[in-house]
């Protein structure tokens, strides 16, 4: 497995560029004076940040206001079904105008490619049928005999 590392530069020893050495000096971060690892510290921060945003708004916000008086939107009458079947042909004869069309040489010539192809592979699968047919009968055919 490939050992992944850490871009950052203040961690020692991130990658092969900054070695660890003992040069550098780390002092890990700390509350009350316990030292603490990257998930301790994030649950901290975390909460400091909380904290600080609870203190800052005393008052509700107004999207929570929002949320407690919701809205009353109106409700969308649906048209009927031949305006919706009007509005879809007329968005399809829209995308369609946009299509690239092939030219009629070039319709001719990938009909003949496809057809040419279909051909020639049928061919093949009854050529491989009839060999198959002709191996299993003489095996099967040896086999009934004796």
């Amino acid at each position: 497995l490939a050992e992944r590392r850490s871009p950052k530069p203040e961690v020692v020893g991130s990658s092969p560029a900054t070695p660890a050495n003992q040069s550098r000096s780390f002092k890990p971060k700390t509350w009350n004076g316990l030292s603490m690892n990257r998930q301790m510290r994030r649950l901290v921060e975390r909460e400091e940040r909380r904290q600080k945003k609870q203190s800052q708004d005393k008052r509700p916000s107004a999207r929570a206001e929002r949320a407690v008086t919701p809205r009353k939107r109106p409700v969308a009458q649906r048209p009927p079904f031949h305006t919706r079947l009007m509005i879809f042909l007329r968005e399809v004869r829209t995308e369609l105008s946009r299509v690239s069309w092939p030219t009629r040489r070039q319709l001719v010539n990938f009909s003949v490619v496809t057809i040419t192809t279909s051909v020639i592979l049928a061919l093949v699968i009854f050529g491989l049928d009839v060999a198959l047919k002709q191996i299993v009968l003489t095996l099967l055919g040896g086999i009934g005999s004796g």
